[in-house]
């Protein structure tokens, strides 16, 4: 189990193992869950590989997570930035090399694909779904937090870019919601209300 730094989170999220996908709209604190998980990790001396596809990444968000905690703690934290979906279906397929890492963080493994199913949709979901599939293998051992983009149905509903290919592969998905702030636990049916403060995200 991978934590949050936060209890009350950590209880909610329960199975917050394997492959944990969280969606939302932007801003709805998808980020900082992924920075919070690689703080915890970090601050303990474990290593963490952080695939940021959309360039969100935030020093000074990730430093006033820490609230004053060791600021070296960064240099267990790499960083890779992600600039197309080819590279990274070639990123992923080199995790499978990884060894003593403590959590892969992907933000999100959604934008890059979004770009080629528009264009190619059978070739995007076939290359994110070997994606997931090499993902599912590596969590095993290794726990996988991923995030996805989403987009409005007919019905206006919120839905995960990739959800039918995301539930295969996963085995926990979270949906964060803005107005108000809550936390939709999809796989146990549980949600709670929530506030992003300074230190992270506050249950209510």
């Amino acid at each position: 189990m991978i934590n949050t730094g936060s209890e009350d989170l950590n209880k909610f999220l329960e199975n917050y193992s394997e492959i944990t996908s969280i969606y939302g709209e932007a801003g709805s604190g998808k980020s900082t869950l992924c920075l919070l998980a690689a703080i915890e990790q970090a601050l303990n001396n474990k290593k963490v590989l952080f695939l940021d596809t959309e360039e969100n990444f935030s020093l000074e968000r990730f430093e006033q997570l820490l609230n004053n905690k060791n600021k070296e703690c960064i240099k267990n934290i790499l960083i890779l930035k992600v600039k197309n979906f080819n590279i990274q279906h070639q990123q992923v397929k080199n995790l499978e090399e990884v060894k003593n890492i403590s959590l892969i963080v992907i933000d999100s493994i959604t934008h890059h694909y979004r770009r080629l199913y528009s264009r190619e949709p059978e070739l995007a979901k076939g290359m994110l779904g070997k994606q997931l599939s090499i993902l599912n293998k590596i969590s095993k051992k290794i726990p996988i937090l991923i995030t996805s983009q989403v987009y409005s149905n007919m019905n206006n509903d919120v839905q995960a870019v990739g959800k039918d290919i995301l539930i295969k592969f996963s085995k926990t998905i979270i949906k964060l919601e803005k107005n108000p702030r809550k936390i939709i636990n999809e796989t146990n049916k549980k949600e709670c209300k929530f506030e992003i403060i300074n230190e992270g995200i506050k249950i209510k």
